[in-house]
């Protein structure tokens, strides 16, 4: 427990060194306010002093009084204005620095939650594909978006103890000054209250790892809801959704009360316990000094005052170490995080080719994480200006190949190679830059017309967005939009069509001129209006690049230079499609079947 408490006091120091000086600043005005405290709870007892006892105090025999040196014409109405007086500015002076302490402790909480989450970001968006999928959406959101808060929170919950630990020890120098015996005994109370609070804290930070787990399923499933609301809606499954969502709501609402009910029951249990454990102590000190009490009735009423402000901290440190214990868990999740996101980041190489002539799959074998095998002891030689289809069933690993020439995985076996180079020597940004992708599930940014195109070259002159709008069939309908190029396509483009959208992403990949052009499935979607108006897109792209088609339909692959027809990751069959129709057996089946419109 020690242990990982102090690896986690080192992974907050480590983000706190970058704002050394806000943080000594807030150090300094913690360090001042609860001083301060301490000497304006300690002007009480020469106070009570003059009031209560002002002949004891004439002899300098009480303490404090004697170290405050009033000179001898001074009588007690001006002892006492001074001491007032004092005690006033010693308080104002106290809530300043209090005051740039919480705006400080703010500050500084806000500043690592955002760093937090930027690097998070950063990592994740650097991160392979492999790791997107294999994490889900919710919990992703719900790292960056919450659990960085609840780290923030940590941080707070830390900075307030450090509050508390000070004060306390400032009040305890007071009480030690006034009565040492009673303070040794104060001390053994407190202990008395600190030793019981592990088995609470260990409670909370087991409810604080529910806490994370049910807030990412939460998230998770909240964003596939609102996301499927169509087809919640289209299959009658309203109540249902309505339903588990309740369900999940619950129990986060369960974990977030149960957390709550140990770190509320902190400060009174530790209250209770010094409260009687003090009123017994001081019961007891009337009885073991009757014949003195009088003259020391202002240390003990002062002395009982300050013991039960100190109350207030001794509950706070608990309190507080408390709920840093129900923060540790998103901590320590948000560190596993980083650490999976960093062994899984984009590794690029250095080396950058001006152009190439083939790109070659060398004995490459490929799995999703504990998947069967997608592609196995695959050998492909794609050359440079040719059109190259590939076609075959779904799940026959297809997209992969698109998938591993633009290196959003990496083979396990074997290599992909760009002039013999293996594609993981490569400057992968600069080798991105040559590929453009069209898919069939379109991805479009809730973001202008103008926007979505350019998103590849923000700083695109209009002149070369609209003539890939042209290359690509969709000027003529961007124009006929409410604001043109400037209307904003909502959340995914739902104000547009399928074929629309496809269009508009042709426009996106050829915007940058790209050597290589990728066409996933870009037509099976489509009806065969938007077909025939992009397949026509497709043609004029083709000329003098490279382009790989990926397709379902073979209709639109017959004018390809090679079809390689692909079935359970390995190549069948491939050639012109004049040589398979009268050599080959299953793309010669699956075209028939496909012009008797069978599937």
């Amino acid at each position: 427990m020690k242990e990982e408490f102090r690896r986690d006091l080192a992974f907050i120091g480590g983000y706190l060194t970058r704002y050394r000086i806000l943080t000594g600043g807030v150090l300094v005005a913690i360090f001042l306010s609860s001083f301060l405290d301490g000497i304006s709870m300690g002007m009480l007892i020469p106070i009570l002093q003059l009031v209560l006892s002002p002949e004891s105090s004439s002899s300098g025999a009480l303490p404090f009084l004697h170290i405050l040196n009033f000179p001898a014409g001074f009588d007690i109405r001006m002892k006492v204005l001074i001491l007032f007086s004092f005690f006033c500015l010693t308080v104002v002076i106290k809530n300043i620095f209090t005051y740039l302490m919480n705006v400080g402790i703010i500050t500084v909480q806000n500043s690592l939650t955002k760093d937090l989450r930027t690097e998070l970001f950063d990592m994740i968006i650097e991160a392979q594909i492999s790791f997107h999928d294999t994490l889900k959406s919710g919990a992703i959101f719900n790292s960056i978006n919450n659990e960085t808060e609840r780290i923030g929170r940590y941080l707070f919950y830390l900075l307030q103890m450090v509050v508390a630990v000070v004060s306390l020890l400032s009040y305890m120098a007071v009480l030690l000054y006034v009565s040492w015996e009673f303070t040794l005994l104060y001390f053994m109370i407190i202990g008395a209250v600190v030793l019981p609070m592990r088995f609470v804290i260990r409670t909370v930070q087991s409810y604080g790892d529910k806490q994370s787990l049910y807030n990412a399923d939460f998230n998770f499933h909240l964003m596939e809801m609102l996301t499927g609301a169509r087809v919640i809606h289209l299959f009658g499954r309203v109540e249902h959704a309505k339903a588990q969502f309740s369900r999940l709501a619950e129990r986060y609402r369960q974990s977030l009360v149960s957390v709550a009910k140990y770190i509320f029951a902190a400060t009174p249990f530790s209250e209770i316990v010094m409260v009687i454990a003090i009123s017994a102590m001081f019961v007891g000190s009337f009885y073991l000094l009757s014949e003195r009490v009088t003259a020391l009735i202002p240390q003990i009423i002062a002395y009982t005052f300050i013991a039960f402000r100190a109350l207030r901290y001794i509950g706070n440190i608990s309190s507080f170490r408390t709920s840093m214990s129900g923060e540790t868990p998103a901590l320590r999740y948000y560190q596993r995080l980083m650490e999976d996101s960093a062994e899984s980041r984009q590794k690029s190489g250095s080396t950058r080719l001006s152009s190439f002539d083939r790109i070659e799959f060398k004995n490459v074998s490929f799995t999703y994480g504990d998947e069967k095998q997608v592609l196995r002891n695959f050998n492909l030689t794609i050359r440079r200006g040719e059109v190259t289809a590939i076609v075959g069933a779904s799940g026959s690993g297809k997209s992969t190949i698109v998938g591993l020439i633009s290196r959003l995985y990496d083979p396990q076996a074997g290599q992909v190679l760009v002039d013999g180079i293996d594609l993981r020597e490569l400057d992968v940004t600069v080798w991105r830059k040559k590929i453009g992708v069209v898919s069939q599930d379109v991805f479009l940014f809730n973001d202008t017309v103008f926007n979505n195109i350019s998103f590849g070259i923000p700083d695109a002159p209009r002149e070369k967005v609209i003539t890939a709008a042209v290359v690509a069939n969709a000027h003529e309908f961007i124009e006929t939009l409410e604001q043109g190029y400037d209307t904003l396509l909502g959340e995914r483009g739902l104000r547009l069509s399928g074929g629309q959208k496809q269009r508009i992403s042709i426009a996106r990949a050829v915007l940058p001129d790209p050597e290589i052009l990728i066409f996933d499935e870009a037509t099976s979607a489509l009806d065969t209006q938007s077909e025939k108006i992009i397949q026509e897109s497709i043609d004029r792209l083709s000329v003098n690049r490279t382009v790989i088609i990926i397709a379902h339909r073979l209709s639109t692959v017959r004018h390809a230079d090679n079809i390689v027809v692909i079935d359970e990751g390995e190549i069948v069959e491939q050639g012109r499609h004049e040589v398979l129709m009268g050599d080959s057996v299953l793309y010669r089946k699956y075209y028939e079947l496909q012009q008797g419109h069978v599937i």
